[in-house]
């Protein structure tokens, strides 16, 4: 999920169980050892290569297997920082903690977590929440703002049970978008079947900021199936089918290397268009079926182009975003998904 939310989950687990032995500096450790495996995006940003960000973030930064030492590392730092007035294992549990649920937390998403690297380059994605959902950070974060002032008015008076009963809140929001999940699944799998579809392969994915607007995708020999679900106020789907375009050239682009690393990126659920130009020349697009606005079913955030000229040679490759809107115009649009059956 987004920093500020794993920031704030950090914090909250220390106030759980660890500021009334370690003192606020393990808040400290608990806002800033959440953030940390995000640093990741750092080199994408210095390198200014947007395909190499696809490959580093969510990477070995957040990797299961090297949680044991960076816990290690950043609870040596706190603990010599507190002047070793508590005991080194309780800062080392505190770090291991915060750093083990950042990337557990990045898996209830649909982006994709390498949690087994270097052993493995398979991103893990429950789906279960989006990326960012208010539901979710909300609560934690006014819990770091409540403790604090409890701490600041009553010094003497224990805070942990406030942490331990929000994190207990937080986690059954991560079930309970599980359960919609399964039920949004279920009604793709009907809408399919209704359809006559022959399905390869069906997926679902939490809308911006909600565990209730779902983008369902059935993928075919075809094409794609793309619809939307509500799982607080509707019973159906809504789908449309969308067809995969077929070319040689098409089949060209599918082999090359940026665009391989976007099929592993996108899970390889990418819709193909190919627009040729009165000049011979055109363009290749691979849509990521995952992200669109949650009103449309022919909408997608963001995917990859390839350019070819007239004798039909493969050129230039990029990202592209489509996120022409506002914030007004976003806050919008999720409401009214939330609010259309």
């Amino acid at each position: 999920m987004d920093s500020i939310t794993q920031m704030a989950l950090g914090g909250v687990i220390a106030e759980a169980g660890f500021r009334d032995k370690l003192g606020g500096k393990a808040v400290v450790l608990g806002c800033l050892g959440g953030m940390l495996p995000d640093l990741d995006i750092v080199t994408g940003v210095i390198l200014a290569d947007p395909w190499v960000h696809l490959t580093v973030h969510r990477g070995i930064t957040h990797s299961l297997f090297l949680v044991p030492f960076s816990s290690a590392v950043l609870a040596w730092i706190f603990w010599r920082w507190g002047k070793r007035a508590a005991s080194f294992w309780w800062w080392y549990l505190l770090a291991f903690l915060v750093l083990f649920t950042h990337p557990l937390l990045d898996c209830c998403t649909s982006y994709g977590t390498q949690i087994f690297a270097p052993f493995s380059d398979d991103r893990i994605a429950w789906n279960c929440v989006s990326i960012v959902d208010v539901f979710y950070t909300v609560p934690l974060l006014l819990t770091l703002v409540c403790c604090s002032l409890v701490k600041k008015w009553w010094p003497q008076r224990h805070t942990g049970w406030i942490g331990v009963g929000v994190l207990l809140l937080t986690t059954l929001y991560l079930v309970y978008g599980s359960l919609n999940r399964n039920l949004a699944l279920d009604r793709t799998l009907a809408d399919a079947d209704s359809k006559n579809i022959t399905i390869l392969r069906t997926e679902v994915y939490p809308q911006f900021t909600t565990v209730w607007v779902w983008r369902t995708v059935v993928k075919t020999p075809d094409g794609f199936l793309l619809g939307r679900t509500n799982t607080l106020m509707g019973e159906r789907v809504t789908s449309t089918f969308l067809e995969n375009d077929r070319d040689p050239l098409i089949e060209k682009a599918r082999g090359l290397e940026k665009i391989k690393v976007y099929r592993w990126f996108a899970d390889d659920l990418l819709r193909q268009k190919i627009t040729r130009h009165t000049q011979g020349d055109g363009i290749i697009q691979f849509f990521d079926m995952r992200y669109g606005n949650p009103m449309e079913t022919d909408h997608y955030l963001w995917g990859a182009r390839v350019y070819f000229d007239r004798d039909g040679n493969l050129g230039r490759v990029e990202r592209f975003y489509n996120r022409s809107f506002s914030m007004g115009e976003l806050i919008e649009r999720v409401v009214k998904g939330i609010t259309t059956p």
